[in-house]
Order: C-alpha cells, then structure tokens, then sequence
C-alpha cells in the first residue's frame, strides 16, 4: 500500500469515528492495524505526520473502551484527575482528541510526503 493511500485510509478512519460511524473498540482495532503496518513495513513520514499518528496511537493507547471498567479504574485510582486523564481516557475524549489530530493532519500537505 502506497504511503498516501495509508494516510487516505486513516484519515477516512478518523472521520468515521468522529461521525460515529465506527465505535471506539472498532476504532482502536483499525487504527492499530494500520499504525502496526506503518511499523512493521518500515514506511517513514515527515516529522509533522509521524508526530501526530504517534499522537493517536498514545491517545488509543490509553483509551478504555470498557465504560464500567473505565469508572471502576477512576473511581480506584490514586491518581489525580490531571495525572488520570494522561493515562485512561474514554471515547468522548478520544473523540475530542481525534478531531483535533485530523484538523492537523488536513492542514499538512500529505500528498508529496516522499
């Protein structure tokens, strides 16, 4: 797969998930299949792309897509509010997050990224 068409099917995904066409467990499965395939081939972007895709792979990373779990995990923590929103997030942030993460990358000239 060509490294545009990558860019394409993620920002298709991102989308998706952003219009609720997708649930986040469905999200967090595609976005790291495609993440691992960037990885795994070894196919490289501008620092600008990679730091955001790196973005969203920490911020699914650390989405818990288990509602009761994510509220029992919060409620047992002892972690600070601040400090437990670096670590555990939900999907309407991971939604927040997304919608940021596509604004940047549609700002950014992924055509040429050579």
């Amino acid at each position: 797969m060509k490294k545009e068409a990558i860019i394409k099917k993620i920002k298709n995904l991102l989308e998706n998930f952003i219009l609720n066409k997708v649930s986040g467990k469905e999200f967090e499965q595609s976005y790291m299949g495609l993440w691992k395939y960037i990885r795994d081939n070894k196919i490289s972007y501008t620092s600008d792309i990679q730091t955001i895709l790196d973005e969203i792979w920490g911020d699914v990373d650390a989405f818990v897509s288990d509602i009761i779990l994510f509220r029992k995990l919060k409620q047992k923590s002892n972690y600070s509010k601040k400090e437990f929103d670096l670590i555990h997030i939900d999907e309407e942030e991971l939604k927040k997050r997304v919608k940021v993460a596509i604004q940047r990358l549609n700002k950014l000239d992924t055509r040429n990224d050579d």
